[in-house]
């Protein structure tokens, strides 16, 4: 069968953390966090992945906790140019999607290693919005906190980890950062393997901590987008 003649939504029978060791096999994927304005997403092939006491660790770079997931549902509802991007949505016990892991090469992979978890056709309600942090008034490009960090980074030329904690899920990127894109009111970094969206105004400036600059919304509230440089240079760059 074909994505037209299954259901659109299925949730899958097998634990969180079953469903997790059978990543690697599901080839390309973009592993994608989202909290407010905020979208932290990883592109690739997920090389292994471990359950570490209550955590399912993908690669190095990405942590769910396992108590946080009450179900995994797999929704077919993507299409773009006749393909099916599937994504299986990790959901706590309201319905919100705490992690989303989207198919890039179609659905081939995602029935061949899942067929033997789907239940009957079942057709869950849709998921509930990600509380949003405080994406505070629109502003120009120019007078965006995020938008002029990004630039001074990018410029200095040093690498910086970029993460976002969204509570039960965390996923962290490592690099020199792209030169910034707008596109349609958000600030971008464009990478292969890494992709950053955050709303212009969303950010309404940085604290500075151990862990790094933490970004801070309109109501002055850490909301989980961390920066921190790896060497002087990417230090320079953060004033």
């Amino acid at each position: 069968m074909t994505g037209t003649d299954l259901p659109t939504r299925q949730e899958l029978t097998a634990s969180p953390a079953e469903i997790g060791l059978l990543l690697p096999g599901l080839g390309r994927v973009m592993v994608a966090l989202a909290v407010g304005s905020a979208a932290h997403e990883r592109i690739g092939r997920i090389a292994h992945v471990a359950r570490r006491g209550g955590t399912l660790c993908l690669g190095e770079d990405t942590e769910l906790d396992l108590d946080a997931v009450r179900r995994v549902v797999l929704d077919r509802g993507s299409v773009m140019r006749g393909q099916v991007y599937p994504r299986l949505e990790f959901q706590d016990g309201a319905g919100a999607v705490l992690m989303r892991v989207v198919g890039m090469e179609g659905e081939a992979p995602f029935e061949t290693n899942l067929a033997h978890l789907l239940g009957p056709a079942r057709f869950p309600e849709e998921v509930a919005p990600t509380p949003a942090a405080e994406a505070g008034p629109e502003v120009a490009p120019e007078d965006c906190a995020a938008t002029a960090l990004l630039r001074r980074l990018h410029e200095a030329g040093g690498p910086v980890r970029v993460a976002l904690r969204t509570g039960p899920a965390w996923q962290a990127w490592e690099g020199v950062p792209p030169e910034p894109r707008l596109v349609m009111g958000y600030v971008n970094l464009i990478e292969p393997g890494f992709h950053l969206h955050l709303r212009l105004g969303s950010v309404a400036g940085f604290h500075v901590s151990e862990e790094g600059w933490e970004a801070v919304d309109g109501m002055g509230a850490r909301f989980g987008l961390t920066l921190r440089p790896l060497d002087a240079a990417a230090l320079e760059g953060m004033g």
